[in-house]
This record gives C-alpha cells, structure tokens and sequence, in this order.
C-alpha cells in the first residue's frame, strides 16, 4: 500500500510510489521545501520516469503520451503543475492529463490543482517522510466538506506528517 512511510530520502518514497501505477495513474507531490520535491521527482528517472520541468501550461493529453512513448519511458513526472495557468483553466487541463492514459506523478503548491485530485492522490513530504493527504487527521471527518486543497492548507505538514508515519 501507500500508508505514510518514514525516510531519509523522499526521492525513494517517491519512487516506491510510483513503481506499478496503472495507466492513467495520478499522484502529487506537495510540502515546503521546494529542492525536496524536484529531488523526489527526479530519483525516479532510474526507474523510466520522463521529467518535464515547468512546461505544463499548454500540455495535452496527447502530445505527454507522445513524449513519453518518444522517450521510451513508464511514467511522466512534471514539475510545478499548473503554477502559471489560471484557476478557471485547471479543472480541464487536469481532465486531459488524465486522459493521457499514463501514469502521472506531479510536483505542486497550486490549491487549485489539488481541489481536482481526492486527497489519496496526494502525497505530502515533510523532513523526509511521507504521507498520503488522506491520512491527515481531519481526513475523514471532513470527507466531502473540503477540498483536497482545502484539507492540505488546514494544518502545516510539520503538525501531522510525523504522527502518520509513526
């Protein structure tokens, strides 16, 4: 499963993540330190991850599965999701990396591109330990009164990743 884990590199909880994702998978990464989640992202490249950095505004569904297949890959990892497209725009540009059909594993602190994702698709690292978004504390009580995006600005990370992987 994905429960919370506890590490000294987020880059190997991030590939442990990812290893097997069905097609059409999606994860997202989030936390603080910015160097962190590139550096997760990109200790997935080993493991036939595509990386594309900051090219995510105009991205369809076709032209990630065409990068992908170009570059013999098993998953695509892309930095800052949406950072720089407006909040009205990011529903539908969610919809079509989805409907590329190949896994996703996504660095973000766009609240907007989290609203789209349920809280199990996100990954939250904090000091090298991971948890998924579903397993904060508010999770289940507040289950369809708020957002994903809602639900991760709630508390900082440092208040309950620790006590999930524990």
């Amino acid at each position: 499963g994905h429960r919370a884990r506890r590490t000294g590199d987020g880059g190997a909880v991030t590939a442990r993540t990812i290893a097997g994702l069905p097609p059409g998978a999606f994860t997202v990464l989030v936390g603080q330190d910015d160097e962190a989640l590139f550096d997760a992202l990109c200790c997935c490249r080993a493991d036939g991850m595509v990386i594309i950095t900051s090219a995510t505004k105009g991205i369809g569904a076709s032209d990630l599965a065409a990068r992908l297949r170009a570059a013999g890959g098993t998953a695509v990892g892309l930095t800052d999701l949406f950072d720089s497209l407006h909040p009205t725009r990011i529903p539908a540009g969610m919809a079509s990396l989805r409907a590329a059909g190949v896994p996703v594993v996504a660095t973000t602190h766009n609240v907007y591109v989290l609203d789209c994702c349920d809280p199990g698709e996100v990954l939250v690292l904090h000091d090298g330990q991971a948890a998924r978004l579903s397993e904060h504390p508010e999770a289940e009580r507040m289950k369809g009164a708020l957002s994903a995006g809602q639900l991760w600005t709630l508390d900082d990370e440092s208040t309950w990743v620790p006590a999930a992987v524990e």
